[in-house]
């Protein structure tokens, strides 16, 4: 066999060269590396396989962290799960040994030349709570470096294997937003400043690019590595104020920070996500038994490990690896909706009495008057029986009722003869003519109580009523892509398009961007090759023609409006498209109709009117005990498929399906 000094005569290189090519000690460049291994390749050489790369990983603390993870991974645990697979192809046994190595925060050059000579490490691995110190620039340590979560622009000519911060961060924050997060506190350890930097900008950029401000004072450093009772206390001062700040939702961006935020909230008596949500970037093996279930943008270990051992094995051609995010959702987190008055809405939960407290309310002798736009409707007629039953509950009064039959003049005239039965309340269902609410402000006493079922019309202000229940709008738009995603993976089909109302409804928008999120989230392989906005019934025709005629290919719609669904259904049995399946929101007759196995209609999300209809009473008898209920209450939908559609009808809407 030649020796590595007819290699390198034979290649034109020092010997020096020809080992750390052999040996993969120290980078080389490309066009050396292939007049070395060209050489060998002629004169017959082959390298020994047995001996092994001694890897160093220095770190600071690997106690409960991504880095313990980590270094299991790379000394092929097979008793981790999920990781079999890698020990078995990506890393051969025996060829890697890692040297776990605890050290200091800032580690100069020489300390890193110290470290290779003690323990012969053939590259070193520094996690992202290890810095270097400034050097002169002509310092070098002849073991190839990997940085993880560094700044590549420090030490450009080094391996680097980065998690993509921005793209998990701007995924974390879409889901947050979607479900009506506005006012959200990411949580960052102190030990990175370079990511921190990263979250912290697209944070703001995200912010702008959906016409917020991310406050600055909303990023929190922590220090991860604290015994449990310190950590408690640092979480205090971080969040003690948690609630009468008004934050809704939590981002942790480690996986320490998330033990401890958790640990936090259960020590405050907070749950997740009935007080707060969360949303962790990161994962470690512990967390999956500790809150399986939580909503996390993974960091693949996996594949951090595979882009070690392809530098560790490979020809080191590549220095910058970035790992993709993998969006995991959980059940930490939980839609939140909002007034017209940008004011949170509370769940229905919040309204339930306890029997005392009915007692106190029947005892009380109070009346109510109620206002029905038109009667006949299936809303109505549904939010009716359910306000009856409440109010029988309760032994409220119903001293007055009235039906306008769709016509505004008539609501009008009826409200005011409200005035003469002083009511302790008055009820609309649905809603007053959004031009006029000179009913209120003349002839109802002061003191009377003034709800809305369903919307608040737009020439109120936020003093002219005091409670409004409707259905949880983005809680609608989740359930909705749900039923069309389970769909359509089930049965293979992989195109949709989404037409979306585009009028000046704030509810609408939140339902759309929360049906849009579920789909892109929870359905990667779905492609969503189009949303439409529209702002008419009369559009359809041109909508969906000129839909079909450049995507051909789309085999489902959601479409989020029931009048605007009746529009379409039209135009794809027109056009002879009966193949595209269809979910929509909202109550029609003529939708539910068609929801069949054999037919367009999938799926219909409505909401609940009964229970809208029973919980306007109980949010009467909370005013009558003194008690004041949020401004707005949000009541979750109930989904129609085939298969529960009779039943579900018959909860909703107290009628039987003809």
């Amino acid at each position: 066999m030649a020796t590595i000094q007819e290699i390198a005569q034979r290649a034109g290189t020092s010997v020096a060269t020809v080992s750390h090519v052999i040996n993969r000690t120290r980078f080389v460049s490309e066009d050396l590396r292939k007049r070395v291994e060209r050489a060998m390749e002629e004169l017959g050489y082959h390298p020994q396989d047995s001996r092994k790369i001694i890897v160093g990983f220095l770190l600071r603390n690997y106690r409960c962290s991504f880095a313990e993870d980590l270094i299991d991974a790379l000394h092929c645990c097979s008793h981790i799960k999920a990781r079999e697979e890698l020990s078995y192809q990506a890393v051969r046994s025996g060829n890697i040994e890692v040297v776990s190595i605890l050290v200091k925060t800032e580690l100069t050059m020489q300390e890193l030349k110290t470290y290779q000579k003690r323990y012969g490490l053939d590259y070193i691995i520094l996690d992202y709570t290890v810095r270097m110190a400034p050097n002169r620039h002509h310092e070098t340590v002849e073991a190839p470096i990997i940085f993880l979560n560094h700044d590549p622009k420090i030490y450009p000519k080094c391996y680097h294997i980065n998690f993509d911060y921005r793209s998990a961060m701007v995924a974390a924050l879409r889901h947050m937003v979607s479900l009506g997060h506005r006012n959200i506190l990411v949580i960052t350890p102190r030990e990175n400043p370079y990511t921190n930097r990263l979250v912290l900008e697209t944070c703001k950029l995200f912010y702008k690019q959906n016409n917020m401000v991310f406050p600055d004072e909303n990023l929190v450093e922590i220090e991860t590595y604290l015994f449990r009772t310190l950590a408690l206390e640092n979480l205090e001062h971080v969040l003690g104020a948690l609630q009468s700040r008004g934050i809704t939702g939590i981002i942790t961006t480690e996986m320490m920070a998330t033990m401890h935020v958790v640990d936090y909230l259960r020590h405050r008596g907070l749950n997740m996500p009935q007080d707060v949500s969360l949303l962790a970037i990161g994962d470690i093996f512990l967390t999956k038994y500790l809150f399986f279930n939580r909503t996390r943008i993974d960091m693949r270990i996996l594949e951090v490990v595979q882009d070690i051992v392809s530098i560790v094995q490979g020809d080191g051609r590549q220095r910058f690896y970035s790992i993709s995010p993998e969006f995991i959702t959980g059940d930490s987190t939980k839609a939140l909706v909002f007034d017209q008055f940008d004011r949170p809405g509370a769940s229905q939960l919040s309204l339930e009495l306890s029997e005392a407290e009915i007692q106190k309310v029947r005892a009380g002798d109070y009346k109510v008057c109620v206002s029905t736009f038109m009667e006949s409707t299936p809303v109505s007629h549904s939010q009716l029986e359910g306000l009856r039953d409440g109010l029988n509950t309760l032994g409220i009064h119903m001293v007055h009722k009235t039906d306008a039959h769709g016509n505004y003049e008539i609501q009008n005239l009826q409200l005011q003869g409200f005035a003469a039965a002083k009511p302790d309340a008055v009820i609309c269902i649905p809603n007053l003519d959004e031009n006029d609410v000179s009913p209120f402000k003349k002839h109802l006493p002061r003191r009377t109580k003034v709800l809305f079922s369903s919307c608040v019309p737009d020439q109120f202000t936020a003093n002219l009523y005091d409670c409004c229940i409707a259905g949880n709008m983005v809680e609608s738009g989740k359930q909705a892509s749900w039923l069309l995603g389970k769909y359509m993976t089930a049965n293979g089909l992989t195109h949709a398009a989404y037409l979306c109302y585009g009028g000046n409804s704030q509810p609408a928008r939140h339902r759309d961007r929360s049906a849009i999120s579920i789909l892109e989230e929870e359905f990667p392989l779905i492609t969503l090759d189009r949303v439409v906005y529209y702002t008419e019934e009369t559009q359809a025709y041109t909508m969906v023609s000129d839909l079909l005629r450049e995507l051909p290919q789309i085999e489902a719609m959601y479409i989020s409006q029931s009048r605007m669904a009746e529009a379409v259904l039209g135009v794809l049995s027109l056009l002879g498209r009966t193949d595209i399946k269809v979910v929509t929101q909202g109550v029609s007759k003529e939708v539910i109709d068609q929801l069949d196995d054999h037919s367009n209609v999938i799926g219909v999300v409505v909401p609940n009117s009964y229970e809208i209809g029973r919980l306007l009473a109980y949010a009467c008898a909370h005013y009558f005990l003194g008690m004041e209920p949020s401004p707005f209450v949000a009541v979750d939908p109930v989904a129609f498929t085939p298969q529960n559609l009779s039943g579900a009808w018959l909860s909703v809407m107290k009628n039987k399906l003809t």
